[in-house]
């Protein structure tokens, strides 16, 4: 299980990933090296990849969420065949068996392309456009999951609760 304090160290690296070693520290009221190897940690342990999220509207992408179950027989062939497709940006398997998709793909001809990829194997439960994205990778922003300072009297709070 997590300990709490990495929780603390990721919610600030969720905030801001480029805060400096030094800002954590203040915040969390430790030395920088020990901040430095508690980063370090966390990143080795719990971060699977950095990246810039694109507000792919801007840029001319539309997104589409597909619901897709592949065909028992031909569901390996037919996952190893869809990964390698470069409008895939999600894939997501269900406990179903279906699988959730989400693709983006600059005209309706690319997408109609990609559903035609899709269905080699498999039926399309459902397709849905994305209209506007509300909230992305927002978990872990607000300090809703992490550890709560002690609060009895005379009870110090506790050291992981970072400062306001």
């Amino acid at each position: 299980m997590i300990h709490p304090k990495d929780l603390i160290v990721l919610h600030h690296l969720r905030n801001n990933g480029r805060m400096k070693h030094s800002a954590l520290a203040r915040k969390m009221d430790w030395p920088i090296s020990t901040t430095h190897e508690r980063v370090l940690n966390c990143i080795n342990e719990y971060v699977l990849k950095s990246v810039a999220l694109l507000n792919l509207q801007t840029l001319g992408y539309s997104r589409v969420l597909w619901i897709v179950r592949p065909d028992a027989k031909k569901k390996t062939s037919w996952e190893l065949r869809i990964t390698k497709l470069s409008a895939i940006n999600t894939i997501c398997s269900l406990h179903s068996g279906d699988f959730f998709i989400e693709t983006i793909t600059k005209t309706r001809q690319e997408e109609a392309i990609l559903e035609s990829e899709l269905t080699n194997g498999a039926k399309i439960l459902g397709s849905h456009p994305v209209l506007e994205t509300i909230c992305q990778e927002h978990f872990l922003e607000s300090p809703e999951y992490l550890p709560k300072p002690a609060t009895e009297a005379g009870t110090a709070p506790d050291s992981t609760q970072p400062l306001p």
